[in-house]
């Protein structure tokens, strides 16, 4: 059995271990909580956020100084493809969300029963 000063460190090391684990959970559950509001706003808002996927993906949108000639070999202008990238986009948001929410709830338990 360790001596008392020894001891009086293990509880010490626990209770900053336990704090990392909590605080760990937290920001676990506010990534998963963002990932899922991100990804359902897509899918509510679909229009508005869609405007703006093709856009980006389209590369349509530059300044006038700048010449984009050299780049348009990578633009997406095909739809069907534009919309299979964005449900892509937003399972990939949903998915994280829920991973996130999964690790979050798996590292509570651990803190919660020790």
């Amino acid at each position: 059995m360790p001596d008392a000063p020894t001891q009086d460190i293990m509880k010490a090391d626990n209770a900053l271990i336990r704090a990392q684990l909590l605080l760990t959970t937290l920001l676990c559950s506010s990534i998963g909580l963002f990932g899922l509001m991100v990804g359902i706003t897509n899918i509510v808002d679909y229009q508005s956020n869609w405007q703006f996927v093709q856009h980006v993906l389209a590369m349509d949108s530059f300044q006038d100084w700048f010449d984009p000639t050299p780049l348009m070999g990578r633009a997406i202008t095909d739809e069907g493809v534009q919309r299979a990238l964005y449900a892509a986009i937003i399972a990939g948001e949903i998915v994280t969300g829920l991973l996130f929410l999964v690790a979050a709830l798996l590292i509570g338990r651990t803190v919660l029963t020790g």
